[in-house]
């Protein structure tokens, strides 16, 4: 298997966080919805909220990953 791709845990732990920022997202629509005249507040842009959340995802799954990596690569140098 090419080191490039991502393991069968990583695919999983990378599915979890996007259907978890899934419901987030759709939740918090719901409740500007639902709470639209009782909350004085600027609407949620999906956009954004999507943007920032997979943003941040990705960025934590690239740092992990590269950090991983490093460790590895230090490993085998040391051998």
């Amino acid at each position: 298997m090419p080191d490039r791709l991502l393991t069968e845990q990583e695919m999983i732990d990378l599915m979890t966080d996007v259907q978890i920022i899934e419901a987030d997202i759709n939740y918090q629509k719901t409740q500007e919805r639902e709470h639209k005249d009782s909350i004085p507040s600027k609407p949620i842009d999906p956009v954004k909220l999507s943007r920032l959340y997979y943003d941040q995802l990705f960025e934590d799954s690239v740092v992990q990953r590269l950090t991983k990596v490093q460790s590895e690569s230090q490993r085998d140098d040391s051998q």
